[in-house]
Formats: structure tokens, C-alpha cells, sequence
């Protein structure tokens, strides 16, 4: 895609987050104003979905710094210590929780009387799904942002964090989150009209990361490679998801970028199913 006018760039981050799981893949450049960042609270958002929609909030007044950038994975990574001083520093911190970005509960505990931090998860009217029993974890699934109608609550998250914070800037933290709102409620629409023709294909993912998005368009999954993201899967497993494919019953499965492909591959290896990557991160 082109480069838009300002403004765009946080929405291609999202659609960079969500669009891929249905074959759309774009970049996103936050635009912001040099001139305003001085005054701008000092933000870290930890994921690049998250990023995005924060930097669409803070457009022209300031910019938020990512933490997590390319195809690092949250499920397990160390800090580094750039990454530990940015944390300190920073004046707002926006995460999901600690059930997904699990090795900042400590850090950010230990921050929690010198930095606002925003547990998106936890905003009030996220519309929640329950984590699957049995994953060894409770409470909900954490990809909250793959459902725009809680990119939208996310939003609202920040408006209300960063106005807290600069009450100068309020109107403007206000008046660029609804022009966001808007552009997701846009692309919301574009999506459901694109993906009615999938509705009922059965397709793999490579781990449970797609409820929201799933649910929000009727898409129909059947099977997962992984249990968890940093859990092989069993042989009993892929050889189930490989006999399925091979009788015809799955149209494709999808690989992700933050995760080797080796198992999608050997599993449509010779049969008639497509390989794709999902990319539920934005990478």
C-alpha cells in the first residue's frame, strides 16, 4: 500500500496485526509532530497492535515507544537493559497483562509507584473470551485487540491515561481517538464483507491465538498445530491434523512468522492443502 496521509499510519499497524489473518499484510509508520514530543508524557506500549493504537491517540503530540519490535515474542523473551531503563523512564506503560506479556509482571509490580501502568485487559467493557480450560493458566484470552471493537475499547484506554496525564493535551488525546475509532469501525466493515466468502472453510492455525477475530467474523478453525506457543506438539496430534488434511477435510493451514514453519510444511507436504502465515503480532 501507498503512504497515506497522517493519520493512516496506526491503522495499517492494526491491520498489519489483524488483516494478515485473512490475507492482508501492510506496514505502519506512526506519524507524529517533532515539535510536540517534548511535552509529551513519556510512553512505552510493549506490543506493536498496542503500539499503534496508542501512537494513533498521540499523533501530533508525541510518539510511544515500542518494546517488544519485529517478530519477538511475548510468550517468552528476557529484557534487555535498553529495554529496562526505557520501562523506567517511562511516565504510562500500556500491556495487555500478565497472563500474556508474563515476564513484565515483576518489573512493572516493582513500578507501580513511580509509573501509571495500563493493564488493557482489565479496562472496563472488554468484551473477554475465557482462556480454553486445560492450557494450565486461568482468566481469559489475552489477544484482545483482534476483536476492532476492542481495538476501539483500547483506545479509550489510552485517551483516558494520557488525558489523566496532560491535561493539556486532553482534547486533542479526545479528538484523535475518535478519528481512530472511526477508521476501525471502517475497517471492521471492510473485513466482515471480505471474509463472508471464507465462512465455513475449515482451515489449522498454528496456535490458539485467533478467538477474537474468529468470533467476530464466523470463521470456522478446526484444529491447532500447538497447545501452547512455546509447547512442541505431540505426535499423536500431527498425525491426527495430517490425516484430516490429507482426506481433503481442511483447505489450508497457517504458519507464524514469530514461530518456525517446518511442522505446517511437513504437514501439507503432498497433499492439496494451502500453507499461509498469520501474523497475530503485526511483525
Amino acid at each position: 500500500m501507498a503512504a497515506g496521509r497522517p493519520g493512516a499510519g496506526g491503522r495499517r499497524a492494526w491491520v498489519a496485526a489483524v488483516a494478515p489473518a485473512m490475507f492482508l499484510a501492510t506496514f505502519f509508520a506512526a506519524l507524529t509532530s517533532s515539535a510536540a514530543r517534548g511535552a509529551a508524557p513519556r510512553v512505552v506500549a510493549t506490543l506493536a497492535p498496542v503500539h499503534s493504537l496508542v501512537a494513533q491517540v498521540m499523533e501530533g503530540i508525541g510518539r510511544p515507544l515500542l518494546l517488544l519490535a519485529g517478530a519477538a515474542s511475548p510468550h517468552g523473551t528476557t529484557l534487555r537493559p535498553s529495554q529496562m531503563r526505557a520501562l523506567r523512564r517511562a511516565d504510562i506503560v500500556f500491556w495487555v497483562g500478565a497472563g500474556f506479556e508474563t515476564f513484565l509482571a515483576a518489573p512493572l509490580e516493582a513500578m507501580a509507584d513511580t509509573s501509571r501502568i495500563v493493564t488493557l485487559i482489565e479496562h472496563p467493557g472488554m468484551d473477554l473470551i475465557p482462556a480454553r480450560p486445560g492450557r494450565g493458566r486461568a482468566g481469559s484470552d489475552a489477544h484482545i485487540w483482534l476483536d476492532p471493537a476492542n481495538a476501539i475499547r483500547i483506545l479509550r484506554a489510552a485517551e483516558a491515561a494520557l488525558a489523566a496525564a496532560d491535561g493539556a493535551n486532553a482534547w486533542r488525546y479526545r479528538a484523535n481517538g475518535k478519528r481512530a475509532s472511526g477508521r476501525l469501525t471502517a475497517l471492521d466493515r471492510e473485513l466482515g464483507a471480505m471474509l463472508t466468502v471464507v465462512r465455513g472453510i475449515p482451515y489449522v492455525v498454528f496456535h490458539d491465538a485467533y478467538r477474537y477475530f474468529e468470533r467476530r467474523y464466523r470463521l470456522s478453525p478446526v484444529a491447532r498445530i500447538a497447545v501452547a506457543p512455546h509447547q512442541p506438539p505431540g505426535a499423536g496430534r500431527l498425525m491426527r491434523i495430517r490425516r484430516a488434511i490429507a482426506a481433503g477435510r481442511i483447505g489450508c493451514v497457517f504458519t507464524e512468522p514469530q514461530f518456525p514453519p517446518r511442522l505446517a510444511a511437513m504437514l501439507v507436504a503432498g497433499t492439496g492443502a494451502r500453507l499461509g502465515v498469520l501474523d497475530p503480532l503485526g511483525a
